[in-house]
């Protein structure tokens, strides 16, 4: 070969090295050259799976691990998000058992699609959830009928089932809820 050697003796020195291990490669038989190959091949993709893919793998079972803990989160971060909308409500006193019924409704989008409003007779208002998540329907029930001046006349909770399996940490459940006019 006849490379112009512009940086001294270190560049004359690597070149010199490259210069021997082609000449080491020539003097291999085919076979080798195709062995070298393969195990320089296994070697560029074991350094790839360690640097690139593994890394990434991880990081996505990770991810997979903590998206329940950050939903649980949201869930909470959105019950004090209504919990604050009722607040609001409350500041100007809703004198009108329509308005409490209003609020009450409105109460339950936090747990939507999971609960709803029943029928209302005799100022018993009756709400019937399936499948809730424990910590929100939890949540609620300790929170708003409080807020909206309601009592718990009656409740009923158990396990939800779902495939004839109970499934922890969903609820059914059927509460009765006594309307009281504000004073």
């Amino acid at each position: 070969m006849n490379w112009k050697i512009k940086n001294g003796p270190r560049m004359a020195a690597l070149l010199a090295q490259m210069e021997a291990a082609l000449q080491r490669w020539r003097q291999l038989s085919r076979r080798d050259q195709r062995a070298v190959l393969a195990l320089a091949t296994l070697a560029v993709l074991l350094m790839a799976w360690v640097l690139l893919v593994r890394p990434a793998w991880r990081e996505l079972e990770r991810a997979r691990n903590e998206l329940p803990r950050l939903q649980y989160e949201q869930a909470q971060l959105q019950s004090v998000l209504n919990q604050i909308r009722v607040l609001e409500q409350q500041a100007s006193p809703v004198p009108t058992l329509e308005g409490q019924e209003q609020a009450l409704e409105h109460s339950l989008q936090a747990l939507a699609p999971y609960c709803r409003r029943g029928s209302a007779q005799n100022g018993v208002q009756l709400v019937v959830c399936q499948s809730a998540p424990a910590a929100g329907l939890m949540d609620w029930l300790l929170h708003y009928p409080r807020l909206l001046g309601l009592n718990v006349q009656a409740l009923t909770i158990s396990r939800a089932v779902v495939d004839s399996r109970e499934r922890p940490g969903l609820l059914d459940g059927r509460i009765e809820l006594r309307m009281e006019m504000p004073s």
